[in-house]
């Protein structure tokens, strides 16, 4: 994998295991992060359900402190390497562009 030091963001390919599917997504790479985030669509896609998760966690955006449900996903794969049942944020951040 190259990484260009101009780039916002590193972006990495990510296989996430779901209850009906599995896909593949880009998301940012954060070695600070404590928690994966995914989108709701995505989680749902995949057939969890992040509306009834009794988990909640609080984020602090750049514009506000918000509450996100914490789902168990099966497995995520990138850089291969595999995690089996990681703890996953649902929330929808905004796109990032490496243009």
């Amino acid at each position: 994998m190259r990484i260009n030091p101009e780039d916002p963001a590193i972006i990495l390919k990510v296989e996430i295991f779901g209850e009906i599917e599995t896909r593949i997504i880009d998301m940012a790479l954060d070695t600070g992060s404590t928690y994966s985030i995914i989108p709701w669509n995505i989680a749902e896609g995949l057939g969890y359900g992040p509306a009834v998760s009794r988990r909640k966690i609080t984020l602090i955006t750049a514009s506000s402190v918000e509450e996100a449900p914490l789902i168990v996903v099966r497995a995520i794969k990138a850089l291969g390497m595999e995690a089996r049942n990681v703890d996953v944020v649902c929330h929808d951040l905004p796109l990032v562009s490496c243009n």
